[in-house]
């Protein structure tokens, strides 16, 4: 049995969408859409910073036009944010998101948190991304008006 777990409508532990609503199987699957990158972006501090970071999503749509981003954030900052057009995935900060964490793989994590808070590098280690990347104030972020410091983590 074949699993493209490369598709936009994967999500690891759970049936798909397509799946759901039309019984469809992945080898025969009409709504394929495979995804170059998957992004998980990491913002927890106050509902403000949340929506000032957002501004970093055009930029990642432009850069990688067929990637999926996937953001993080704690309950109460999810109003502000749960209709932008760039995000594929919205999460709560929540034991049901973590452990749907667990069982995906992304390319590439930004926790965009000024503080190393426990909860981004346990989300980090959970998401066993090919390159996590956590940010502070020093470097230039391409394209978004933003400075951060990269440091690997």
């Amino acid at each position: 049995m074949l699993i493209h777990t490369d598709c936009r409508y994967f999500l690891g532990s759970k049936p798909c969408v397509p799946h759901k609503k039309y019984g469809a199987q992945c080898e025969t699957c009409t709504s394929y859409e495979p995804v170059s990158l998957r992004i998980l972006i990491v913002k927890l501090d106050s509902m403000g910073d949340v929506l000032r970071t957002t501004s970093v999503l055009p930029a990642l749509r432009e850069e990688h036009p067929a990637c999926f981003i996937t953001w993080i954030t704690r309950r109460e900052a999810v109003e502000l944010i749960a209709h932008n057009p760039h995000l594929d995935e919205l999460l709560v900060l929540e034991a049901g998101a973590l452990s749907q964490l667990l069982v995906r793989k992304f390319d590439l994590v930004l926790g965009l948190d000024m503080s190393r808070d426990r909860p981004v590098l346990q989300i980090n280690a959970a998401s066993a991304s090919m390159l996590p990347v956590l940010f502070s104030r020093s470097m230039r972020a391409r394209k978004t008006g933003f400075t951060w410091g990269l440091m690997t983590g």
